[in-house]
C-alpha cells in the first residue's frame, strides 16, 4: 500500500506542477499531511512495548546493525539531494537535452515502483530461506554497484537506471534492517539506542550538503559508494561473527541508553542545522 500511494503521489505531483507551478505540489502535500494528522490523533494508541522481553544479541550485534544503518542511510539521504542535480545537468546538456522539460513526478514515481519491487523481492528471498543478514548484505552490494555508475558515465539512461536500481536496494534494505533492529534491540529501548547512531549519520549528511556547491556530484557519488561498500564489508563480517548470545535489558545496554539520551538533543541540533543547508542547496 505504501508503494502504491508513493507512486500515485509522484504522478499527482507531476500533474499539479505542470498545471499550477513547481510550488503547487507542496501545497497539496500539506493538505494530505493535515488529513493524516487528524487520522493519527483520533485512531492511534501509544505502544509501550513488552517490558518483560529479552534482547537477542550482544554489544557487537548492536554496534554492527547501528553502524550499517548509519553508513547506508547517510548515503541514501545524500542521494536524495544528488540525483536531481545529476538528472538536470544531463537533461539540460545541449547534446542530451530532454524535450518538454524533466518529468520530476514521473521519475519519483518510478523510484517508488523500484522500492516496491525491492520489498516484494525481500519477501520472496526470506520465504526461500534467506536470512535477513544475507538480504541486507545483498542490498549493500547492489547499492554500491549502482552508486558507482554516475562516477563512470554521464549517460542519461545509464544514470536513470542506476538510480532505480539503488531505490530497489532501499526496498530490500528497510524491511531487513527493521527486522535486525527488532531482533537485537529491546523495543522499549530501541529509539534511545538508535539515537547514538543517528549522530554520525546526520553529521555525514550535513558535511556532504554543506559542501555540495564545492564538490562535484561525481566525487560525492564516489564517497557514497565508499560508505555503502563499507556497509557491505561490515555486513559480511556480521554474518561470520554474529553473536547469538541472549542478554537481559540491563546487561550490556547501559552505554547505548546513556549516550542515546544525550544523542536525542544532539540530533535535534543537527536537524535544525539542515534548515540553512536547504537554503544553500536551493540558491
Amino acid at each position: 500500500m505504501n508503494g502504491l500511494v508513493a507512486i500515485l503521489s509522484g504522478v499527482i505531483a507531476d500533474f499539479v506542477a505542470k498545471r499550477w507551478g513547481n510550488v503547487a505540489p507542496f501545497g497539496v502535500s500539506l493538505l494530505v499531511l493535515f488529513g493524516a494528522g487528524i487520522v493519527v490523533a483520533g485512531s492511534w494508541k501509544e505502544n509501550f512495548g513488552n517490558q518483560s522481553s529479552v534482547a537477542n544479541g550482544a554489544n557487537f550485534n548492536i554496534l554492527s546493525v547501528g553502524t550499517m544503518q548509519s553508513l547506508f542511510e547517510s548515503s541514501m539521504y545524500t542521494f536524495v539531494f544528488l540525483w536531481p542535480v545529476v538528472i538536470e545537468e544531463i537533461a539540460t546538456n545541449p547534446i542530451t537535452k530532454v524535450k518538454n522539460g524533466i518529468p520530476w513526478g514521473i521519475i519519483f514515481g518510478s523510484f517508488m515502483v523500484s522500492i516496491m519491487i525491492g520489498s516484494i523481492i525481500f519477501r520472496v528471498l526470506t520465504k526461500s530461506g534467506w536470512s535477513h543478514e544475507r538480504v541486507v548484505r545483498l542490498a549493500f552490494g547492489i547499492g554500491a554497484i549502482s552508486l558507482i555508475i554516475p562516477v563512470l558515465t554521464n549517460g542519461l539512461l545509464a544514470n536513470y537506471t542506476a538510480f532505480n536500481v539503488f531505490e530497489f536496494t532501499c526496498g530490500l534494505y528497510f524491511p531487513s534492517i527493521g527486522t535486525l533492529r527488532g531482533k537485537f534491540i529491546p523495543e522499549e529501548m530501541r529509539a534511545t539506542i538508535m539515537n547514538v547512531f543517528r549522530i554520525p549519520l546526520n553529521l555525514i549528511v550535513v558535511v556532504f550538503l554543506i559542501n555540495i556547491k564545492n564538490i562535484s556530484p561525481v566525487l560525492l557519488f564516489a564517497l557514497c559508494t565508499v560508505l555503502v561498500s563499507a556497509s557491505y564489508l561490515l555486513a559480511d563480517s556480521f554474518l561470520i561473527w554474529l553473536k547469538p548470545c541472549r542478554y537481559g535489558h540491563n546487561a550490556d545496554l547501559t552505554f547505548f541508553v546513556n549516550y542515546g539520551i544525550i544523542s536525542e538533543k544532539l540530533n535535534a541540533l543537527s536537524m535544525i542545522s539542515t534548515i540553512p543547508i536547504k537554503r544553500i542547496v536551493d540558491v
